[in-house]
């Protein structure tokens, strides 16, 4: 099993959130909390992601705060920000 990290680079616009390893219901919550406070645009680079448990691919309402957008780049899911 690939060890799950998640590094935020809050001095990027977009913020940018680098997530390596595999994403499931074990530790989800370690993104949830790496992501807490943040209320502008996000970019999820899933590039060193190795697995993804479907079930995890939510995105819940009291994570992400209004007017947050939110873009996903790498193996799995491309979302353009161009509409930043």
């Amino acid at each position: 099993m690939d060890e799950f990290t998640v590094r935020v680079d809050r001095s990027r616009d977009p913020i940018t959130a680098v997530i390596t390893g595999e994403l499931d219901m074990a530790n989800v919550e370690k993104l949830v909390a790496e992501l807490e406070g943040i209320t502008g645009p996000v970019c999820f680079d899933c590039s060193r992601l190795t697995f993804v448990r479907r079930s995890t691919c939510t995105v819940r309402p009291a994570t992400v705060q209004s007017p947050a957008k939110l873009a996903v780049v790498g193996n799995f899911v491309t979302s353009p920000m161009n509409s930043m």
